[in-house]
């Protein structure tokens, strides 16, 4: 396990190699695996992107992201623009089904509700919504209609971990599996963020899942690569 300086020099590499980024304003803090971001960035999409990098490291086992969106002067808009924009961007998105999501805008915060049949529909919504000029924060209230029979959901996800070559001689075997009704839990560890992030993504592209709550733990247990 790297010394929380080196993980947290890791992180601060990552941030500043990303041009979309501008790091000298953001501030990293490394504790027992867990980092935190802090200070300030100039849209939401930044503030996005820079959760996501902190997650791509290896040895990180969580991120808590406090960056706050402050807007320059050039890109602030009302919520009335907002919703406009918003609901422009989910129309012209193919993998959102139209009519089916609801948008709200509060202050620059972007709030997402209705219903859809997949998860990657609700995640495309969010996705879509997050680079708009304006946004400061998203709220992703959209569901995921149950379409499977409840009995069917453990298997269906069992089988899909199964096809994955990359996890099945590895992580997939650790993972223990739970469902009540159309909710999933997931337990066990794995070596890397990215396995997480995989099996996570088995769960939910399971027909029938309306929430998966992940439990699993990174703990890396592979050698140091030589530089």
């Amino acid at each position: 396990m790297r010394s929380e300086l080196e993980l947290k020099q890791r992180v601060r590499d990552e941030l500043e190699a990303e041009p979309s980024l501008h790091p000298a304003h953001m501030h990293v803090f490394a504790d027992d695996g867990t980092i935190t971001l802090q200070g300030t960035v100039t849209n939401y999409a930044q503030r996005v992107t820079a959760e996501a990098l902190a997650h791509r490291v290896r040895e990180v086992r969580s991120v808590k992201n406090t960056l706050d969106v402050v807007l320059p002067v050039a890109s602030r808009r009302s919520d009335a623009e907002i919703t406009d924009a918003v609901t422009r961007v989910l129309q012209w998105n193919a993998s959102v089904p139209r009519d089916k999501i609801h948008v709200r805008v509060v202050d620059g915060w972007v709030q997402l509700s209705g219903m859809v049949e997949w998860q990657y529909q609700r995640a495309a919504a969010e996705a879509a919504v997050q680079p708009v000029i304006g946004v400061r924060g998203v709220s992703n209230f959209i569901a995921v209609r149950p379409r499977t029979p409840v009995g069917e959901v453990r298997e269906r996800i069992a089988a899909a971990l199964q096809r994955r070559a990359d996890l099945a001689t590895r992580d997939a075997r650790a993972v223990d599996v739970e469902t009540e009704g159309s909710v999933v839990t997931l337990r066990g560890k794995v070596h890397c963020w990215s396995d997480r992030a995989l099996i996570e993504a088995a769960a939910w592209g399971t027909p029938g899942v309306a929430k998966v709550e992940d439990e699993l733990e990174v703990v890396s247990e592979e050698p140091e690569l030589a530089l």
